[in-house]
């Protein structure tokens, strides 16, 4: 009976997601700093370990969106690094490259390469996953909206706790189908598992207060380098011919 169905009676379908389960491909960490210097926020991102063409990146970039009005989202296209480093200056430095890529694990790390004349007055690092109920929301129903409202499984069948941002690398859909003649039409029902492979990256937000002294001047608002590089909306490097909206130097400019 299957075999003679019209190919249009066989397009009436429900899918019914029974099971999600996620595998763990690739680790990685990003961290998000906040120097708080005299009033004023300037933000930086560090990672040892992730480029712009993995998949989570772009996830995270999406995750943090509204966290600290898109700030840490805007710098994504303009701060990875070549050899994998994430990083951003937040103060003038001829030696910005080898700034970079020092242990910015914390904002006070950065604070005290940076404004080695400036007080730190307090600092702290979380898992952002684990201390914003918004942010971990938001990346949540980032991943799980493609289907109805299935637990997330690991391999093993059991709950996963996620507490960091996931990327999928692909997904194997493993359906069982079915039909009913509901209403007097022929319906096809599938029950759907599916596996999805991951990427994932912890993303740690790390915040440092700073008081200058008498002896130093805290003057981080110059703190990106003018590179002139141009990228597009999706992160992409464009030439200078590129028409549209490009991200330079940090800032959003219209090219006609």
């Amino acid at each position: 009976m299957v075999a003679s169905l019209s190919a249009w009676a066989q397009t009436q379908t429900v899918v019914n997601v029974v099971a999600r389960h996620a595998s763990i491909a690739q680790y990685s960490t990003l961290y998000v700093g906040e120097v708080v210097a005299d009033g004023q926020s300037f933000y930086y991102m560090y990672s040892e370990d992730i480029t712009n063409t993995t998949t989570v990146l772009g996830a995270a970039k999406d995750c943090l969106s509204d966290f600290k009005g898109g700030a840490y989202s805007a710098l994504m296209p303009s701060v990875v690094g070549e050899t994998g480093e994430i990083g951003l200056a937040v103060c003038s430095n001829s030696e910005y490259e080898s700034m970079m890529n020092s242990n910015w694990t914390s904002a006070e790390n950065a604070a005290q390469v940076c404004l080695p004349n400036a007080t730190v007055t307090s600092s702290s690092t979380d898992n952002l996953f684990e201390s914003d109920p918004d942010f971990a929301a938001k990346c949540l129903s980032g991943f799980l909206n493609e289907y109805d409202e299935a637990d997330l499984l690991d391999q093993s069948g059991q709950s996963l706790e996620v507490s960091s941002v996931l990327g999928k690398l692909s997904a194997t859909n493993t359906d069982v189908v079915t039909y009913t003649v509901e209403g007097g039409q022929l319906v096809k029902h599938i029950d759907r598992t599916v596996d999805y492979t991951c990427e994932s990256i912890t993303v740690m937000y790390t915040k440092a207060e700073l008081e200058s002294t008498p002896t130093g001047v805290v003057d981080i608002n110059a703190a990106q380098p003018k590179t002139g590089a141009r990228y597009n909306l999706m992160g992409q490097p464009v030439g200078k011919d590129y028409k549209g909206i490009v991200i330079e130097d940090g800032k959003k400019i219209l090219v006609k």
